[in-house]
């Protein structure tokens, strides 16, 4: 550990952009965005979510805008009814977009660039595909059946925590293959690789890596003392992980 900064009551969904110059934070019991510099941990700026019926909005999941160093893309929960998901915003500098989405995709996934945001209920949903202009965020596609979870991009594809494999070079998504459910899914930064977290009944829950050509299980690593799903996987290099 290199240092410690309180940014505020229950701090959840964190953020960092593509330089690794920024930390984005949504802090849950304020209905708060803020953005901190990573070099200094001073604060860049801050962003208060709406109330809804007096209940406070939060973010969900955040994802930095490819090729705009002060913009990112969040998915909003509604606290007071089980942090269900409030649809998709954008957030530049401080200042929401005016569009926003309104139902929907608490997780949320750019596909080869910044203009289009791909989003997933955590359960077996509907899958939204949405477009990010200087306007804001405007849902493009609704396809029901299709979500399932947590995704996570590589090369033309979307890999879902609950096992679809979704090919997105096209116009409209379509379903090309199913692996096992899981609890996270995180890509290789070589791209040659898909790994997913999981977890069985009275079994100690595993790392799973899949060969992303032949879509086969070519390694499996027990996550020894843990006890219940491993969510938020990420990965920090060639067989690095973090969760």
């Amino acid at each position: 550990i290199v240092g410690v900064k309180h940014v505020g009551h229950q701090p959840r969904a964190l953020a960092i952009d593509a330089d690794a110059a920024a930390l984005y934070v949504g802090v849950d019991w304020e209905g708060r965005l803020d953005k901190y510099s990573l070099a200094d941990w001073s604060k860049q700026w801050s962003y208060t979510f709406d109330l809804i019926f007096g209940d406070q909005l939060t973010a969900g999941e955040i994802e930095a805008v490819p090729g705009q160093p002060d913009a990112v893309a969040v998915s909003r929960l509604w606290a007071g009814v089980g942090f269900s998901p409030r649809g998709v915003m954008a957030i530049e500098g401080g200042v929401a977009r005016a569009a926003v989405t309104t139902i929907g995709s608490e997780s949320i996934e750019f596909g080869a660039d910044g203009t289009t945001l791909y989003g997933s209920d955590l359960g077996r949903g509907p899958f939204y595909v949405h477009s990010i202009a200087a306007g804001g965020v405007t849902e493009q596609q609704n396809i029901g059946g299709l979500g399932g979870g947590e995704l996570e991009y590589l090369d033309g594809y979307l890999y879902q925590s609950l096992g679809k494999i979704l090919d997105v070079r096209g116009a409209t998504p379509i379903q090309v293959g199913t692996l096992p459910a899981a609890c996270a899914v995180a890509a290789d930064p070589t791209g040659a690789s898909i790994y997913y977290t999981t977890f069985h009944y009275r079994q100690t829950p595993t790392l799973d890596e899949y060969d992303v050509g032949t879509r086969t299980l070519v390694a499996q690593w027990p996550l020894t003392g843990e006890t219940t799903c491993a969510q938020g996987l990420v990965t920090a290099g060639p067989h690095r992980f973090a969760y």
